[in-house]
C-alpha cells in the first residue's frame, strides 16, 4: 500500500474511532490537509474497500473500518509517539496499600476499567504456575478428608475429597509433612511432573492421593471466581451495542459466563508483550477487541490482565494503559509475595 492510501486509511479509522459514524470523503477532505479533492479521496476509499480494509454499512456512502483494517492500522500505522503518556508513578501509588492477592486482582480490574472507560479484566495467578507453600489434611470420616492447599501467592483452596484408603489423622499428618518438606517452593506444574515420575518409577509415596489433591484443587480454583471483571456497563452502553439487541445479548452472555473469557485469556499466557485481539479472531467476544498483557512473578508468567471494548476502541490510549498496569502489577507481586 502506498503512503497516500495509508494516510487515508489512518484518517478514516481515527475519525471513526472518534465519532462512531460512517466517514465520508468530504469529512476527510475538510478535516485533513492532504491536498486531495473529495473525489480523489472517494476513489482511494473505494480501493481500500476492495482490499478488504474498509466497508460501508447499508447504503451509506461513508466507510467504516473492517477487522482487517484495524489490524493493519495497529500493526503498521500506529506510531509510538501517538501512544498516550501514562503517569506510571501515580498508578503505582494505587498499589502501595497492603492487599491480599484477591484484593490486588480486583483493584487491577477496577483500575483498568476506570482509566480505559471500557471493561477491565484480571485473572488470578494461573494455578499450575503458582508456587506451593503448605498442605494440610483433616480427617472427616472413613475415606473422607478435607485438603487445605496454600500457595506462596496467598491462594487458599479447601476441598473435601473422597479417597480410596482409610488413613488415620496421624498418617495424614505424616503425608502432609512429607509433602511440605519435599515440595515447598516448587510450582504446581513441577510437583505434578515429579509425582508422575515417581509413579512411573514405582516409588509412589502417596502420589495418587497428592495428584488427586492437585486435580481437585485446580478444578475448584477454576470454578470459584478466578477472574475479575469490572465496567461491563461501560461497553454495553456504547451505541454499537445499545442499538443492536443481538450484539448486546451476545456480549451480556460473555460477561455473565466469565469462564469463557477466562479460557480465552489463559490462551494468552504464552504471549509476550501487549497483544490486541480483534473481533471474530476472538470467538468469545464477537464485535469486541481485547487488549491483553501477562503479569509475572520474577521471570514466571502467572496471569493475564486486559481491557475489553468495542473494535473502535481508542487503541492509542488502551495499549499503553495495559502495558504500564501489567508492569506495575508484576513488580508488586514480585515484592509482596
Amino acid at each position: 500500500m502506498d503512503n497516500r492510501n495509508q494516510r487515508i486509511l489512518k484518517a478514516v479509522i481515527t475519525s471513526y474511532i472518534e465519532t462512531g459514524g460512517p466517514i465520508g470523503s468530504r469529512t476527510i477532505s475538510k478535516k485533513y490537509d492532504f491536498g486531495l479533492s473529495p473525489a480523489t479521496i472517494r476513489n482511494i476509499m473505494s480501493d481500500l474497500e476492495e482490499m478488504g480494509l474498509l466497508t460501508h454499512p447499508y447504503t451509506s456512502s461513508g466507510r467504516i473500518p473492517t477487522e482487517s483494517g484495524y489490524r493493519y492500522y495497529i500493526d503498521n500505522l500506529m506510531s509510538e509517539n501517538e501512544l498516550a503518556c501514562i503517569d506510571e508513578e501515580a498508578f503505582e501509588k494505587r498499589y502501595q496499600k497492603k492487599m491480599d492477592i484477591v484484593e490486588l486482582m480486583h483493584e487491577t480490574s477496577v483500575i483498568l476499567s476506570i482509566f480505559s472507560h471500557y471493561s477491565g479484566v484480571a485473572t488470578m495467578p494461573c494455578f499450575t504456575n503458582t508456587i506451593f507453600q503448605h498442605l494440610k489434611f483433616i480427617k472427616l470420616a472413613k475415606k473422607n478428608i478435607i485438603a487445605i492447599f496454600v500457595s506462596q501467592e496467598g491462594i487458599v483452596q479447601n476441598k473435601v475429597l473422597d479417597i480410596d484408603e482409610d488413613y488415620s489423622q496421624k498418617e495424614l499428618d505424616r503425608i502432609a509433612d512429607y509433602v511440605n518438606t519435599k515440595f515447598n517452593g516448587l510450582t504446581i506444574a513441577e510437583i505434578r511432573n515429579r509425582l508422575l515420575e515417581e509413579m512411573r518409577a514405582d516409588n509412589a509415596h502417596y502420589s495418587y492421593l497428592l495428584l488427586k489433591v492437585l486435580k481437585d484443587s485446580e478444578s475448584a480454583f477454576s470454578e470459584n471466581g478466578s477472574i475479575f471483571l469490572e465496567g461491563a456497563a461501560n461497553v454495553l452502553n456504547l451505541p454499537e451495542f445499545s442499538s443492536d439487541m443481538d450484539k448486546m445479548k451476545s456480549l451480556v452472555n460473555a460477561f455473565e459466563e466469565k469462564h469463557t473469557i477466562l479460557n480465552f485469556l489463559n490462551k494468552c499466557l504464552d504471549s509476550e508483550g501487549v497483544k490486541v485481539y480483534i473481533g471474530t479472531g476472538n470467538s468469545v467476544l464477537n464485535n469486541c477487541s481485547v487488549v491483553a498483557a501477562n503479569y509475572r512473578d520474577g521471570s514466571r508468567v502467572i496471569g493475564t490482565i486486559g481491557v475489553i471494548g468495542p473494535t473502535r476502541m481508542e487503541y492509542t490510549r488502551v495499549i499503553p494503559l495495559v502495558d504500564v498496569t501489567a508492569r506495575i502489577l508484576s513488580r508488586t507481586i514480585s515484592k509482596e509475595y
